[in-house]
């Protein structure tokens, strides 16, 4: 039961980790573009866009498996 608690506050905290860092990654990103056709645009943003899906998986795809153990080591 540690490990699960664990896990879902790990994947709760992955969703914050994931929106502040998206967030402001994605921001600066879109302030230092210097597309000048719209296919340059457009491929800035399938850019980002590849970058946000990375950062979910690393953040939410790991942060509920380190909660997970982190609950059975101290809980459970």
């Amino acid at each position: 039961m540690a490990g699960l608690v664990g896990a879902l506050i790990g994947f709760a905290l992955g969703l914050l980790e994931y929106r502040v860092i998206s967030g402001a990654v994605v921001a600066a990103l879109r302030r230092t573009d210097r597309s000048q056709s719209d296919e340059e645009r457009a491929d800035y943003a399938r850019r980002i866009r590849i970058l946000q899906a990375v950062l979910l998986l690393m953040t939410v795809g790991a942060m509920p498996v380190v909660g997970f153990f982190v609950g059975r080591a101290l809980f459970g």
